[in-house]
Parts: C-alpha cells; sequence; structure tokens
C-alpha cells in the first residue's frame, strides 16, 4: 500500500503503512507531539481543540467559545462532537423550527389525500359528477393532489431557505465544520 503525504504544522510528513495497512507514526514527528495534531492536517490552528490537563482537549460548556472565537466542540479525532451540538439550544430552536413546520403540514397534506381516497372508494356519485364536459369532480380532485405536492414543495423549499439554512449555517459555523 503507497505511503500518504500530509502537511502537518508547515511540514510534509509520510504515513508509511505496514503490510496489514496499518498506520504508523508519520515520520518527522516526534513521539510528545499528540496525536490530534496529524488526523486532519488541513484544519486551521484556531479550529483545533485546545489542550487541557493531561493533554486532552478541553471542552467548552457552550457550542462556541465567545471569548477566543474558536468553534468547538471537537472530540478526540477532532471532529465535531454531534452530541453536544444535539444538546446545544441552537440545535433544540432549529429542531423545532422544522417540526412545527413539517409535522402540521404532512397531517394537512395527509388529511387532504385520505379525503380524496376515501371520496374515491365510497363516494361515486358525488365523484362522478360532471363539471365541463367530461371532465368530473373526481378528475378535478386528483390533479390538485400534483398541484398541492408542488405548493408544499414549493413552499418548504422557501420556508427552509429563509428560515432553517440561516441556523444551520450558525451550528456548522460554531461547530467548525462549515465551509471556510
Amino acid at each position: 500500500m503507497p505511503d500518504r503525504q500530509h502537511i502537518v504544522d508547515g511540514r510534509n510528513t509520510t504515513i508509511r503503512r505496514s503490510r496489514s495497512g496499518n498506520s504508523q507514526r508519520p515520520t518527522g514527528m516526534t513521539e510528545a507531539e499528540p496525536p490530534e495534531s496529524h488526523t486532519m492536517p488541513n484544519l486551521p490552528e484556531s479550529a483545533r481543540p485546545r489542550a487541557g490537563a493531561a493533554g486532552k482537549p478541553d471542552r467548552a460548556p457552550t457550542l462556541f467559545d465567545q471569548q477566543r472565537g474558536i468553534p468547538q466542540p471537537r472530540d478526540a479525532d477532532n471532529r465535531p462532537d454531534f452530541l453536544q451540538i444535539q444538546q446545544s439550544s441552537e440545535f433544540r430552536e432549529l429542531r423545532g423550527r422544522l417540526r412545527r413546520f413539517v409535522f402540521p403540514l404532512t397531517l394537512a397534506f395527509f388529511a387532504w389525500y385520505l379525503t380524496y381516497v376515501l371520496l374515491a372508494a365510497y363516494a361515486h356519485d358525488f365523484m362522478s359528477i360532471k363539471i365541463l364536459g367530461e371532465i368530473n369532480i373526481g378528475i378535478v380532485l386528483g390533479i390538485l393532489q400534483f398541484f398541492s405536492t408542488i405548493a408544499i414543495t414549493t413552499w418548504y423549499v422557501r420556508f427552509a431557505k429563509k428560515r432553517l439554512d440561516p441556523q444551520v449555517e450558525l451550528i456548522r459555523k460554531q461547530a467548525g465544520a462549515g465551509p471556510e
């Protein structure tokens, strides 16, 4: 298996692979360097976790360290700590905002669809009333099913762009996972 080249702290290092495929310590790095320093080589220094007691990364009590402007939280592998993000007030607000939109609209559409199906199954006389030529109420209501689906999709896309996406970007930025 070929060696991989990485840039670590401005140095070009090589991670050697053994026959079993396991990575070995990059050449040019000493034992004293913490393993986090080479797990995500392209991560800017400001986004890396601060070392606390015993060389372990500090955990900020909030999602974003306001004093230093350092994105939080990160786990030992320097990836976002999804559990801490999920427990943040920003994420709970986002989830609530989504649920307040999606659940009522889903129930309303399901009721509308179920009404159409039940009318088609049990109200043949009503659904066969002619409106214009051979076009009856059943055909009109069936076409309205398509239009309502398109309308709901359009409404959701606009809602997401206006109310959800900005909150998602804020959470990504705070977690240090968004585009830089």
